[in-house]
C-alpha cells in the first residue's frame, strides 16, 4: 500500500509524519510555526546589533579609557603598564624629583660629603678659616681683651714721688718724703666695653720722724668730667664710682660697671699719698 504524507494523518502503517521546515531569523521577536508546520529544523539566527558587541583591549598606559563607537565593552582587558623609574646620583644636599620624562626615582645613590668638625683653640685676634675640615667645634677662646693704658696718663708726681711705667704695669714710688701725693688722669674711649679693671698692691705705710703715721690714701676711680693730675681726691664732686683704700701691702682689685655708662668716653683718676703702688694694671674688657 503507498504512503500518504497528510498533516493529523496517520501514515500507511499507523505512525504521525510531522511537517518540519528550516528557518532564518534576522530580527528580533517571538516566532511560532504557521499553519500546516510543526516547527523548525535547522534554526539560523542572524539578528544585527541584538547583542552587545565586546572588544578584547591592551592597556600600556596610564590613563581613562571608554570604548570606542560601535563597541559596548571590553572582555578581556589585559594591563601592561609599567612605570618609567630612573637612577639618580646625588652629591649635595636639595630636593629632588625626576627628570622630565620619568615617573619616578628607582635607586638612589648619594655621595654628600659628611661635614668635618675640628677643634680650634685661638689665642690671638683674627680671622679664622678651617682648613682640612668644614667646621671647628668646639671653639675654645682665650684672648684676652686687655688694653694696658701704660702711656696714655696725664700725670702729677710729688717731690718726694716717681711715677714708672714697664712691662708690668705703673709704679708709683714714694720715698718717704713730704707728704705731697702723686697723681694720674686720663681719659678712655670706652664704646664697646663692659668692664673697666683696676688692680695694684700697696706698699709699706711711712712713720714720720714723730712716730706718726703720715697722711696715705689712695683713690681709685671714674669721673665724668675730665680732672687734672694737680687736683686733690677729695675735692673730686664728680666722681661716678670710686674706691678709696689705706693697708699695707694689700693687693686691691676693682672693677667697674661700664653697662650704665651713657658717654662714650669716661675719665679715669688715679691718686696717691704716702703710699707705693706697685704692678697696677689698667684693662677694659
Amino acid at each position: 500500500m503507498q504512503e500518504v504524507n497528510l498533516i493529523g494523518k496517520l501514515s500507511t502503517g499507523g505512525s504521525y509524519v510531522p511537517v518540519i521546515e528550516p528557518k532564518a531569523i534576522t530580527e528580533n521577536g517571538t516566532y511560532s510555526a504557521p499553519e500546516g508546520v510543526d516547527g523548525f529544523n535547522p534554526v539560523t539566527v542572524h539578528v544585527s546589533g541584538g547583542g552587545a558587541i565586546i572588544e578584547p583591549k591592551t592597556i600600556t598606559e596610564n590613563g581613562t579609557y571608554s570604548a570606542p563607537s560601535g563597541v559596548d565593552g571590553y572582555n578581556p582587558i589585559d594591563v601592561l603598564v609599567t612605570p618609567l623609574l630612573e637612577d639618580k646620583y646625588i652629591n649635595e644636599n636639595g630636593l629632588y624629583s625626576p627628570s622630565e620624562g620619568y615617573d619616578g626615582i628607582r635607586s638612589v645613590n648619594v655621595d654628600v660629603p659628611i661635614p668635618s668638625i675640628v677643634p680650634l683653640s685661638i689665642t690671638e685676634n683674627g680671622t679664622y678659616e678651617s682648613s682640612g675640615g668644614s667646621g671647628f667645634n668646639p671653639i675654645m677662646v682665650n684672648v684676652p681683651v686687655i688694653h694696658k693704658m701704660m702711656n696714655n696718663f696725664n700725670q702729677r708726681v710729688g717731690s718726694a714721688m716717681s711715677i714708672v711705667y714697664n712691662l708690668s704695669g705703673i709704679n708709683i714710688l714714694w720715698n718717704g718724703g713730704d707728704d705731697i701725693p702723686s697723681a694720674l688722669s686720663s681719659i678712655q674711649d670706652i664704646k664697646g666695653a663692659s668692664k673697666l679693671d683696676i688692680s695694684f698692691t700697696s706698699g709699706t705705710s711711712y712713720y714720720s720722724a714723730h712716730g706718726a703715721h703720715a697722711l696715705r690714701e689712695i683713690y681709685v676711680g671714674l669721673t665724668s668730667t675730665y680732672i687734672p693730675p694737680t687736683t686733690y681726691a677729695t675735692n673730686i664732686t664728680t666722681w661716678i664710682d670710686y674706691h678709696h683704700v689705706h693697708d699695707d701691702n694689700t693687693p686691691y682689685t676693682f672693677s667697674f660697671d661700664l653697662t650704665e655708662i651713657t658717654a662714650q668716653d669716661i675719665y679715669i683718676f688715679i691718686s696717691a699719698n704716702g703710699w707705693n703702688i706697685n704692678d697696677m694694671q689698667i684693662s677694659l674688657s
